[in-house]
């Protein structure tokens, strides 16, 4: 059933009561008289004494509440603390003083997010504070326009770095050779230099010279691999290199052949990204049978693309699928769902979006499917578009379902829910969203409405036949039952 609401636990409880009163605690601090000591002995700061994953959880419901001020940030970020991130508190002219704080206070600081969503955080009187950070992990500088004189710091002063995000930042090849040919910065694993102004001749410097290097995220990382093919080819090198990228992400432009080459440079790989390029074909698609490892999959189609579901996916699928844990398959033609669930096992999430059509491989009339066809590991589905049924009905049978969301499904009905009730009773079932399937009716929904299931959040979104009433009514039921369950909804009228 819906989970009953259970006694907090006396972390919960200790967190709720301090958000509650911040104020209070604050001011009783501060007529005490200290806000800026550093030191964890004879602080009168309570909240030095607490342990980095009370404070940052603190900060995290606080921002939940609305409650998060600038007042309250000066007394939590503490000598303790170990993450700071900016892009989920503050005000833009609140950043500095703050960030001050932290170079003083924090000597121990391993993940610092200094970027927001709706602003710039790219003065550059913030970068003299990055050296304080010495035993810095992880760093965000996305949309930074400051990004070369960032890297140049980090590379004299953060050599623990292991991941870097710099995102649509004015990050260049000079700032890259900072970082990695005059600085220290040899350790990192993960680099995000998606739609910055570096060129291939950055991404040749980050392969050559990051040998822990597992996830490089660059719009031309296969381009540059071809390059590298070519310079190899041409000296005739007796070992061509090889790369331990574990992530490999392909986008337009695209050449015909490139996705080959790329592979073989990176034999290592586990996730393959492929976003859109028209130029690629089944060929290019099948260069990926020898990633014996791999286990997420995402292909974004193109309505005028070259790659086709028989020729490409179909084959890909038959011989890779068991060891695919994650698949995502967007803008196909004639995709075969049960030849995706009969050669993919073992696969835990699944995307089916906007493709445009899908193929009945069963007879005219069978209204069944065989027991080998049903995903008995899957967790998380995601379908947008109109999907067959009883394709449907195959993919809500998957008994061991903790998320589901339907989109623009015309095919999802009262009846088949009820069906699939009666047969596992989505009794792992937690996360529930349905968006424009406009066929459902409250009689559906009543299904996850039982004493039978570990429903946490249901979500309707714009479905005709859901009315306001509807909405009221199982909030009601939910309150009188006690059910730990959230519902929310957005109606048509």
């Amino acid at each position: 059933m819906p989970r009953v609401k259970r006694v907090e636990s006396l972390f919960e409880i200790s967190i709720d009561f301090i958000t509650e009163n911040m104020d209070t605690f604050c001011k009783e601090i501060s007529t005490l008289g200290e806000v800026d000591a550093v030191s964890l002995e004879g602080s009168t700061n309570v909240f030095n004494l607490l342990p980095s994953c009370f404070i940052e959880e603190i900060i995290k419901v606080l921002g939940e509440k609305g409650y998060l001020k600038k007042q309250f940030l000066e007394y939590l970020i503490t000598p303790r603390l170990r993450t700071l991130d900016f892009s989920t508190m503050c005000v833009r002219n609140e950043i500095s003083d703050l960030l001050r704080l932290a170079a003083n206070r924090c000597p121990e600081l391993k993940t610092l997010m200094l970027f927001h969503p709706t602003y710039f955080l790219d003065n550059e009187d913030y970068l003299n504070f990055i050296p304080n950070f010495t035993e810095l992990q992880v760093l965000n500088i996305s949309y930074s326009r400051a990004g070369d004189i960032c890297l140049g710091i980090l590379g004299s002063h953060c050599k623990k770095l292991r991941e870097l995000y710099a995102e649509h930042s004015s990050v260049t090849d000079s700032g890259l050779q900072e970082l990695l040919i005059f600085g220290q910065c040899k350790s990192i694993s993960t680099l995000d230099l998606d739609w910055t102004k570096v060129t291939m001749t950055g991404i040749q410097m980050a392969l050559d010279n990051l040998p822990s290097l597992r996830v490089l995220h660059h719009q031309s990382t296969v381009e540059c691999l071809v390059k590298i093919h070519q310079a190899s080819s041409h000296q005739e090198l007796d070992i061509i290199p090889k790369y331990k990228l574990s992530m490999l992400a392909i986008r337009s432009p695209f050449k015909s052949g490139s996705l080959r080459i790329a592979v073989s440079f990176c034999p290592l790989l586990t996730n393959v990204d492929i976003r859109m390029p028209k130029e690629l074909t089944d060929v290019d698609l099948l260069s990926l049978l020898v990633l014996e490892t791999l286990c997420d999959l995402k292909i974004f189609g193109h309505r005028d693309g070259n790659i086709t579901f028989p020729g490409g996916v179909r084959p890909l699928l038959n011989s890779l699928g068991n060891s695919l844990k994650s698949l995502e398959l967007s803008l196909f033609r004639d995709v075969n769902i049960p030849v995706v669930t009969g050669s993919c096992p073992n696969i835990i999430s699944l995307n089916l979006l906007n493709n445009l059509n899908y193929i009945n491989p069963w007879q005219d009339g069978q209204n069944f499917f065989k027991s080998d066809e049903i995903l008995m590991n899957l967790e998380a589905l995601n379908l947008k578009g109109r999907i067959p049924s009883l394709h449907l009905f195959l993919l809500l049978f998957s008994p061991s379902l903790v998320c589901v969301r339907l989109n623009d499904c015309d095919t999802l009905t009262d009846e088949i829910l009820m069906m699939i009730s009666i047969i596992h009773r989505f009794h792992n079932l937690e996360h529930f969203e349905i968006s424009n399937c406009n066929f459902v009716t409250e009689k559906g929904i009543d299904v996850f409405m039982q004493d039978s299931n570990a429903l946490k959040n249901v979500e309707l979104k714009w479905c005709d036949k859901v009315t306001r009433k509807n909405i009221c009514d199982w909030k009601k039921k939910a309150n009188e039952k006690n059910w730990q369950l959230s519902i929310s909804a957005q109606l048509s009228f």
